[in-house]
């Protein structure tokens, strides 16, 4: 499958590779994202594009690399409690793309993605908790590397309600997030 995401205009086209592995996938003119993921191989993404209308972009190759690895762990809080449903994502340690779409921790916390070997972030998110700064990992072919990941609770709440500024309406849905900028 590969796809493409707009990039700062909402946007998406997606298409099957054929049984060469060419696409033609298309889009319109703005700046884009080519996407591709195949399972059991890592998810990648290209450079940003720039493509003009009516334009014929080729050489747009995507090198995918086969799962041959695995990184597991626990997500636990800052007293070692296991964290169900705890969002894990690993990313390339250079290029910061996507390995896979993600998954979520079990009901123990546990998690177990395949990877290919080489270097590795990787991060776990939770509503009400604090993401730590990704951390890097380096696995080898044929090797399970176990990453245990720390979420610190938020126990102090910040309330308020988000409006349309003139007309002062509530906006259902709105994103919402603070940071610390020590």
């Amino acid at each position: 499958w590969v796809w493409a995401n707009a990039y700062q205009t909402q946007g998406h086209s997606g298409v099957n590779a054929d049984a060469n592995g060419v696409f033609t996938i298309g889009v319109t003119a703005g700046n884009w994202y080519v996407v591709s993921e195949y399972d059991g191989h890592t998810l990648q993404r290209t450079p940003l594009l720039s493509i003009a209308d009516s334009q014929l972009l080729t050489g747009t190759d995507l090198l995918l690399l086969p799962h041959n690895a695995a990184v597991t762990g626990q997500v636990l809080d800052q007293n070692n409690n296991p964290l169900a449903d705890a969002r894990v994502e690993i990313r390339d340690a250079t290029t910061r793309h996507w390995l896979q779409r993600g998954m979520n921790s079990d009901a123990s916390g546990y998690y177990t993605m395949p990877v290919a070997a080489g270097t590795w972030k990787i991060s776990a998110s939770k509503d009400n908790y604090i993401s730590p700064p990704d951390q890097q990992f380096t696995v080898n072919a044929g090797v399970t590397q176990t990453k245990d990941l720390y979420l610190q609770g938020l126990y102090a709440r910040v309330v308020g309600v988000v409006r349309e500024q003139g007309s002062n309406t509530p906006i259902p849905g709105a994103n919402v997030w603070a940071w610390n900028p020590k």
